[in-house]
């Protein structure tokens, strides 16, 4: 691991725009989380991003730093 930073995914711009603007649209619905599916919360560029996180993690080293997100300016709905 500290060879490289394979393990590391950092999120683009438009990747970080698009995740946030989904979470955006999910708070303003209203709609409880635990209730929240895949279809309340669309990716369509990013999607991809996710599937291959998941197929590390399932296949691959099992693990993925993600970095990139703002999440200073993520709340957390109460």
């Amino acid at each position: 691991m500290a060879a490289g930073e394979d393990w590391v995914y950092r999120f683009s711009e438009q990747e970080i725009a698009e995740i946030m603007d989904a979470a955006a649209t999910l708070e303003s619905s209203g709609r409880d989380i635990v209730t929240t599916g895949r279809d309340d919360f669309l990716l369509p560029k990013t999607a991809a991003t996710f599937a291959g996180i998941y197929e590390e993690l399932k296949n691959g080293k099992g693990f993925v730093q993600m970095r990139g997100l703002p999440i200073g300016d993520i709340s957390r709905a109460r």
